[in-house]
């Protein structure tokens, strides 16, 4: 029979479950439900793919940055 591990407490914040003091979070992710993001915090995977899914889909509706002819045709108008 495998041992189980001792943890510390049984629920806790994503960096105490992350760490491995803590067996769960409130919300009951366990460590194999977190990772780490672009920016170093510590997220859900549900919710990381969700969102990478959301952006993908929406990519071309994001506001682009202008582009040489729009900005001399802003300027032509008068807007800038």
């Amino acid at each position: 029979m495998e041992e189980e591990k001792f943890f510390k407490m049984k629920i806790g914040s994503k960096l105490q479950v992350w760490n491995g003091t803590a067996r769960r979070t409130s919300g009951g992710l366990k460590k194999s439900d977190l990772l780490k993001n672009v920016r170093g915090r510590i997220v859900s995977r549900k919710q990381m793919e969700a969102g990478k899914k959301a952006f993908q889909k929406n990519k071309d509706k994001l506001r682009k940055p202008f582009t040489s002819s729009d900005k001399t045709e802003k300027e032509d108008s008068g807007i800038l």
